[in-house]
């Protein structure tokens, strides 16, 4: 089983592209929606159900499953390269702007199984939080 994780209600065409293309060979739980605690402690049962954990946009609840993906021994894929990894102040753009994200997130993407930056450019800048 896979568990999909993506911030927001309403998943963008290219998540759910990619939702489409895993359900069609594996069971897939979608994790989607607010922050709150219940949406942790779903994050919890799912992971610990789970073989994989697949996300998209690295912040704060993929941290979470990533932590608990590691403890528990599965794989952990993210779909990286926007404002999750971008450091942009002249527009106030980017979690990278803030120095304790960047140590957080970065942190997060080193026990990623596998990072998938969807550019060369987001690539580029996982290397730069990685380092």
């Amino acid at each position: 089983m896979i568990v999909f994780l993506y911030p927001g209600k309403n998943l963008q065409k290219w998540a759910k592209r990619d939702l489409d293309i895993l359900r069609k060979h594996h069971e897939v739980t979608l994790l989607n929606g607010q922050s709150t605690w219940q949406y942790y402690a779903c994050i919890f049962g799912a992971v610990k159900k789970c073989d994989i954990v697949f996300i998209w946009f690295f912040d704060f609840r993929a941290l979470v499953a990533t932590v608990i993906a590691k403890m528990l021994g599965k794989k952990s894929y993210a779909v990286v390269g926007g404002y999750d990894v971008e450091n942009a102040p002249e527009i106030k753009y980017g979690e990278m702007r803030s120095s304790f994200k960047r140590m957080v997130i970065g942190w997060g993407l080193s026990l990623v199984t596998m990072v998938l930056p969807f550019s060369n450019y987001a690539g580029e800048l996982v290397k730069k939080i990685t380092e």
